[in-house]
């Protein structure tokens, strides 16, 4: 099964200050603003600086293992052991620091509609042209342990069942996964039907 990786808003979240991004990777390397895939390696010197913030929600005051926001995925030192063998070949570990410690940005660079992931039987678009929801094709992205989308902007980061136990299995957290694909926000919304 896949599922969507979403940020658990009971731990901080971060940030990567444009003036970070800016001193050290320059105008042409917008990593904060832009989604694409494209690899930094090249051009990520030393390790940008990001910040933690408590989101609205917040009930604790606590750096997560792991952290997803808008296609980015922070990494802590403690999640890198668990995860670094299973995400080698799917994108880019480039290194941070925060107040009190040190981590990883992961940069997923393993997109769906590269593979032809996509699904089109479970993809659909409202009367307006507006994107309703998507899926992947499990025999071809259902092994794959990390990846992102086009159709969604590289905003989302998808993840196989064999991540998602182990992310559970080493009560790394910071994360939970849901099975709407195409649901930005993890929880439930709309009207019940």
């Amino acid at each position: 099964m896949i599922y969507r990786i979403h940020h658990d808003d009971q731990f901080l979240t971060f940030e990567i200050p444009t003036r970070e991004v800016l001193n050290k990777l320059g105008r042409a390397y917008p990593f904060h603003i832009n989604r694409s895939p494209i690899e930094y390696a090249e051009v990520w010197k030393e390790p940008l600086h990001i910040v933690f913030r408590p989101p609205e929600s917040s009930t604790k005051d606590v750096v997560p293992d792991l952290a997803e926001v808008d296609g980015e995925l922070f990494i802590s030192s403690r999640a890198y052991d668990v995860l670094k063998n299973v995400f080698d070949g799917h994108g880019e570990f480039l290194p941070v620091t925060f107040e009190g410690g040190s981590g990883y940005l992961f940069n997923v660079l393993t997109i769906a509609e590269k593979l032809d992931g996509l699904d089109s039987k479970l993809t659909g678009y409202d009367k307006h042209g507006n994107l309703e929801h998507f899926g992947f094709r499990e025999d071809v992205m259902g092994e794959i342990p990390v990846f992102r989308a086009e159709i969604d902007s590289f905003q989302g980061i998808f993840c196989s069942g064999m991540v998602k136990e182990l992310i559970e299995e080493n009560r790394l957290t910071g994360v939970y996964f849901h099975v709407d694909l195409a649901n930005p926000v993890g929880d439930s919304y709309g009207t019940a039907q």
